[in-house]
């Protein structure tokens, strides 16, 4: 994963840091999922 997002952030023009998509990531997904129980496989 942590290739795919370095891959990512160098990819837009001008890049973005690493740490800016990090954030944005995690601020769709607390977005998309406010107020809902997750729903977490814990078998892997």
């Amino acid at each position: 994963m942590y290739e795919e997002l370095i891959r990512l952030a160098e990819s837009h023009r001008p890049p973005l840091s690493l740490q800016y998509i990090v954030r944005f990531g995690l601020q769709k997904f607390l977005e998309h999922n406010e107020g809902k129980q997750l729903r977490l496989d814990l078998s892997q």
